[in-house]
C-alpha cells in the first residue's frame, strides 16, 4: 500500500481509501501468494488497473 501511495502521489491513508473502494484489497488478500512473489512495480501495475476495471481514475 505505501508503495502504491507513493507511486500514485497520495497519503497512505487515501491509497487505502482508494483501494479498498475498488476492491483491490479483496484483490490482494485473495492472490498474496503469487503477488508477493512479484515485483512490486508489477504488482502496483496490476493493482492500478484492477482499480480501473472498477472505475477507478488513477492511471
Amino acid at each position: 500500500m505505501s508503495e502504491f501511495a507513493k507511486l500514485h502521489s497520495l497519503a497512505p491513508s487515501q491509497a487505502y481509501r482508494y483501494l479498498d473502494r475498488y476492491k483491490a484489497i479483496d484483490f490482494i488478500d485473495k492472490h498474496y501468494g503469487i503477488a508477493h512473489t512479484q515485483r512490486f512495480e508489477d504488482v502496483i501495475s496490476d493493482i492500478t488497473a484492477y482499480c480501473q476495471r472498477f472505475g477507478g481514475a488513477i492511471k
